[in-house]
Formats: C-alpha cells, structure tokens, sequence
C-alpha cells in the first residue's frame, strides 16, 4: 500500500441566474370613466382566450372606471353585420365602421377601431391612456329608465 497525498483545489463557481420574464403589464386608472365597445364573435380563438378575458380583467379591477359593452357576430370574418354594431342608425352610416374580423374595441367614441389582442392584458395601454375620454367624463353621468 503506498500512502499518497491528495490535494484538493478550491474552484470557484460563478452562479448562473435565470432571466427575470417581463413583467405583466398593469392597467392605472386614467382618473376618469372610459367607455369601451368590443366587436367579439362566436368563432374567434383570440376573442376567448385574450380579447374577452382583457375586458373583463378591467372590469374587475376598476369597476367604477370602465364601462364596456359586446357586440357579437356569428361569423369571425364578417362582423360588418347588426349584431356586431352596424346598426345602421343612419341610412348608409354603420355604428363602428367595422368591415373586418374580430377582436376589436372602440374605445370612447373614436375610431378608428383598435385592434389585435395576443394578451390578456391588450386593452390595458388604452384604458390606461384614457380610453379617447376627455378628462371630464366623470362630470357627467347616465341614467338608464
């Protein structure tokens, strides 16, 4: 048997960090209503999976600011019909304008119509914004009979 020395060398490791993912993008609240339309359809992927969620996320978490309502077509590549807001008040006039598919929002009463929606956070920038409300909208109100 031989008797040996072992020596043992301390190394150094430099840890490895993961990268942080982006962080979730959160509505503020512009500090008054906003009034939103939203052009959804029965056979739109994004309107389900982001584009809907989107609204009501807002809804939930600023109830006294946002205000939207739906409209909904049958059909995600014609939403130009009464269901989805050509009502057509004036003859030749449609509501929204809208020719195209879905998800889209009206935000305020502005067009154009903002689109594309691949997050369940697509409508916080505009709300967030102001929502093409005028700052003085809380001086106002409605009342439904």
């Amino acid at each position: 048997m031989g008797s040996g020395w072992i020596e043992i060398e301390e190394l150094e490791i430099a840890p490895t960090f993961l990268e942080e993912e982006p962080p979730v993008m959160e509505a503020t609240s512009p500090g008054h209503v906003v009034f939103a339309q939203y052009i959804t359809s029965d056979n739109c992927g994004y309107c389900y999976q982001y584009g809907s969620p989107a609204h009501k996320q807002l809804k939930q978490n600023y109830a006294d600011d946002y205000v939207y309502i739906s409209y909904h077509s049958a059909d995600f590549g014609n939403t130009a019909d009464a269901e989805s807001g050509n009502i057509n008040p004036i003859r030749g006039v449609s509501h929204l304008q809208e020719t195209g598919g879905a998800p889209k929002t009206g935000f305020g009463d502005a067009l154009p119509l903002n689109t594309g929606c691949g997050s369940n956070t697509c409508w916080d920038s505009f709300f967030s914004s102001g929502g093409n409300m005028h700052s003085t909208a809380n001086d106002y109100s409605m009342r439904v009979r």
